[in-house]
């Protein structure tokens, strides 16, 4: 099983100094994917984290004495990585501390204490799905909000803003998807280097600024988005009183960081792995260009 180097740090696998340590310990199945996202590393890495190899007993044994709020585990899509979840995951349960999955499978895990089932969009608009991760954006949408109504405030998923749609579509699916219950968890692209996508360029941190103060937006409630104003696909104007700094946190599921998966920790910061000061927050607001 891999963990992120971050996680090697924190679990004592690693010695790693680290500025933001991650609060989720997260995994990830061996083996070689059989899908071929373009945006992917195809688990040696993903979005600018790598991911080490470790023994699952050493791994499990660290996380027994962990400090962590939260552990994820990240599966590829193979039957070898199948058969690990199948393996290992209920005794990751037994450890007590809350587990999400993000795979294409896992119903059968909210049975037996699985805190959270995540099934990863990733990509915003339908015909932009079929040339980057392959399959049906429709089919996948009408799975996670079926799953939803079937087991409230279990099933997320992720998005990743940067893959050539506008602001507007992405805040505007962020908004069906909450009024489903589904949780987020929101990403800016970043390219890595052996990918199809390599050289597609890193979305504008002035736009992620923009889509996160969207986003926090219409997670308050579903009358938000009347509140929003777009030209040509680019939000214009919003209620910037209502933003609150966590806007510009990693967002997803509690007690989930993700210290730098989409920045360098020389910044600039896409998501704040941490609590912003005022002046981070007065910063990220004028980023916004709102």
């Amino acid at each position: 099983m891999r963990v992120s180097i971050g996680t090697a740090g924190i679990l004592g696998l690693r010695r790693l100094k680290q500025i933001c340590p991650p609060k989720t310990a997260y995994l990830l199945t061996d083996g070689k994917c059989k899908r071929n996202c373009k945006f992917c590393g195809n688990s040696d890495q993903i979005a600018r984290v790598t991911w080490p190899h470790f023994d699952k007993e050493r791994i499990l044994t660290s996380l027994k004495n962990a400090d962590v709020e939260r552990i994820c585990l990240q599966t590829v899509e193979s039957k070898e990585a199948m058969d690990e979840v199948n393996e290992l995951l209920p005794e990751i349960i037994d450890l007590g501390i809350p587990v999400c999955l993000s795979s294409q499978f896992g119903e059968e895990f909210l049975k037996i204490g699985l805190d959270r089932w995540t099934i990863p969009l990733d990509v915003v608009k339908s015909d932009s799905y079929r040339q980057i991760k392959g399959g049906s954006f429709e089919k996948i949408l009408a799975k996670l909000k079926t799953l939803a109504a079937k087991y409230e405030n279990r099933i997320g998923t992720h998005i990743i803003a940067g893959l050539g749609e506008t602001e507007e579509e992405v805040i505007v699916l962020l908004d069906e998807l909450y009024r489903s219950g589904i949780n987020v968890g929101l990403f800016a692209f970043t390219p890595v280097v052996g990918t199809d996508l390599e050289s597609h360029p890193k979305i504008a941190l002035d736009s992620y600024r923009r889509i996160q103060i969207g986003n926090f937006l219409v997670s308050l409630g579903s009358d938000a988005l009347q509140e929003l104003a777009f030209e040509e696909g680019k939000l214009v104007s919003a209620p910037l009183f209502k933003v609150e700094s966590k806007a510009f946190q990693t967002w997803g599921c509690e007690g989930c960081n993700r210290p730098f998966y989409n920045e360098s920790p020389k910044g600039p910061w896409y998501n704040y792995p941490r609590e912003l000061t005022k002046g981070e927050f007065q910063r990220a607001l004028k980023e916004s260009k709102l």
